[in-house]
């Protein structure tokens, strides 16, 4: 694959700086892009070896010059959060995504691999799906959809299919699960963050009786799929949920991770999951109040709340994925047990820290999808 030039969407991102770096160790040119302003600290060790130019995915007039004898195309890039307007996500995730796979097109690009996220799913009601949740369409998928995130990313989908089905233009699709690894400071890190606090340190019995699923997978796995559909040339049309293996459910995930920063997590009487829902969402109101009155602005606006009440639904839904089809193309997971990748992280966060901010320029926070 050595001389291949390859273009990489919101590079400055958690994913897309890991997707870069493994990119870089099998002999890619790399071509990355993010927005104007935007902190490069996660990339800062490969800006050396990386050519990287500042567009809005929004603006097809910045992207086409990044397209230029650009092979394969990996688009990483999103608006992440549970708490812009829905017209702001549709903008970014939906017509941004738009506009790459039309210049592409164009462009003679000969792959590409969109990430979208298992959110698109809506709820895991098991009437509806049975478990684990194997990959359907956007036609197939649960109409109850809560997050309006959720709901830019099945809308995604669904312009990315119509492209493979109009032109047949080469592309694959990711649902990650929510990614976990050394560096994230959003996202399912606020579940790791508050279990170390202690201000998730209480487990109704009948949640712990009911043997709950949540989906973890390491960033440095949904990396290498991208890579692997995208060399394999297989899976055009097709969507593959990255998720590990669900080692431990949702308590035995809580209890490890509680473990490993010396936190406790005690079993308490059984409490209804409406009522624990409802709590939850009193702690995201808060949150949301937490983060606009007592914490600094981010260029002029309010940064993203530690507990966005849409993300709970990880915590109160049986949400077990299947992996096995990207398995059955010969694909294999690097931490198929999320215990060895928790490890790693873990240690990562006590040697680093647990606060950080990275602030980012333009309209909102664009970083890649869960």
């Amino acid at each position: 694959m050595k001389d291949k030039l390859v273009l990489v969407t919101g590079a400055a991102g958690f994913c897309a700086s890991r997707l870069i770096e493994e990119l870089l160790s099998r002999g890619y040119k790399v071509r990355a892009t993010d927005l104007e302003g935007v902190s490069l600290e996660r990339i800062s060790g490969y800006l050396d070896r990386i050519e990287f130019r500042a567009a809005d995915i929004t603006k097809p007039e910045t992207i086409k010059p990044l397209l230029k004898d650009v092979e394969v195309v990996f688009h990483p890039a999103a608006i992440f959060s549970y708490s812009v307007p829905l017209d702001l996500l549709r903008k970014v995730n939906v017509e941004g995504t738009r506009n790459i796979i039309e210049l592409s097109i164009k462009e003679g690009v000969s792959k590409m691999v969109v990430w979208s996220s298992v959110a698109a799913y809506g709820a895991a009601d098991p009437k509806f799906y049975k478990l684990p949740i194997r990959e359907c369409s956007v036609e197939e998928m649960n109409p109850a959809i809560k997050g309006k995130y959720d709901l830019s990313k099945r809308e995604q989908e669904a312009v990315v299919v119509k492209y493979w089905e109009e032109n047949k233009f080469p592309i694959s699709i990711l649902r990650p699960a929510p990614m976990y690894g050394p560096g994230s400071y959003y996202g399912i890190y606020t579940l790791f963050k508050y279990i170390k606090e202690e201000l998730l340190s209480v487990v109704p019995s009948n949640l712990a009786n009911y043997k709950a699923s949540i989906p973890l997978v390491n960033v440095k796995d949904v990396a290498k799929a991208a890579i692997f559909l995208s060399e394999k040339n297989k899976g055009d049309g097709e969507s593959y949920n990255i998720v590990d293996d669900n080692t431990l459910d949702l308590v035995e995930t809580v209890r490890y991770i509680a473990l490993l920063t010396n936190s406790k997590v005690e079993v308490i009487f059984p409490m209804p999951m409406k009522l624990a829902y409802y709590l939850l969402k009193l702690l995201s109101k808060w949150s949301l109040w937490e983060a606009k009155k007592l914490r600094k602005k981010v260029n002029g606006r309010p940064p993203v709340p530690y507990i966005e009440s849409d993300l709970l639904v990880y915590l109160l839904g049986n949400f077990w994925f299947s992996n096995q089809k990207i398995k059955d193309l010969g694909f294999e997971f690097d931490y198929p047990d999320r215990r060895v990748g928790l490890i790693e992280t873990i240690d990562w966060y006590n040697k680093n820290g647990w606060e950080k901010t990275i602030a980012i320029k333009g309209s909102e926070q664009i970083k890649e999808g869960k």
